[in-house]
């Protein structure tokens, strides 16, 4: 499913901040996909190690809204999709965000860059990876906790290069490029509210498993 790029590719973000409690609220992301002209908006809300993720996609062609649970005791992701007048509950393998591993032969350095993005004071650091150059500003300000997140997010992606060279933050605005230069993916965090959630708000919705 070609939405797991972003998807993927935010959830590969997120995880580590300060050792403080864990973040109770959502977040908000934007995200633009260049190479297949994909924006999307996703509000991700949080609570006790649970994530649901609340996805709208636009593209030329069409709309789509999904919504992506990372619930304690559930076997795998479950992906939720109104289509054809009805719920549509898709099994979505973990092998399915293994595109976000990073290797730790990818070289991370500070360009000593600094700047503010959703009022959170940030650091820049360059990634390089076999196929892509990756801007990446990151902050220890945003009061999120890696407790706030599933085991399968962490350990993987920029979180787990990040980790692995001892930055302490989460990635608050990413920029990849090709080698030729070209803008493959754009993704900002737009901003973070703690608040409470619902627990049904990661109660799988009744539907078609697909």
């Amino acid at each position: 499913m070609r939405k797991l790029l972003i998807i993927s590719a935010i959830t590969a973000c997120m995880g580590q901040a300060f050792a403080q409690a864990p973040f109770e609220g959502v977040l908000t992301f934007k995200a633009e996909n260049k190479t297949i002209s994909e924006t999307s908006t996703v509000n991700w809300f949080v609570k006790g190690g649970n994530s649901m993720l609340e996805i709208n996609s636009v593209t030329k062609e069409a709309n789509a809204n999904m919504s992506l649970y990372f619930v304690k005791g559930q076997s795998g992701v479950k992906m939720v999709s109104q289509a054809d007048g009805g719920t549509a509950v898709y099994d979505v393998p973990y092998s399915a965000f293994a595109k976000t591993d990073f290797s730790d032969a990818f070289s991370v350095e500070a360009t000593g860059n600094k700047g503010t993005y959703a009022g959170f004071s940030c650091e820049e650091y360059l990634i390089q990876t076999p196929d892509a150059t990756v801007n990446c500003w990151v902050s220890n300000a945003t009061g999120v906790s890696s407790a706030s997140f599933p085991a399968i997010i962490l350990g993987k992606g920029i979180f787990a290069v990040l980790q692995r060279n001892g930055i302490q933050g989460i990635p608050v605005k990413i920029v990849s490029k090709d080698y030729t230069g070209n803008i493959i993916l754009d993704q900002e965090l737009v901003s973070v509210q703690a608040m409470p959630v619902a627990d049904a708000k990661f109660v799988v919705p009744a539907g078609t498993t697909k």
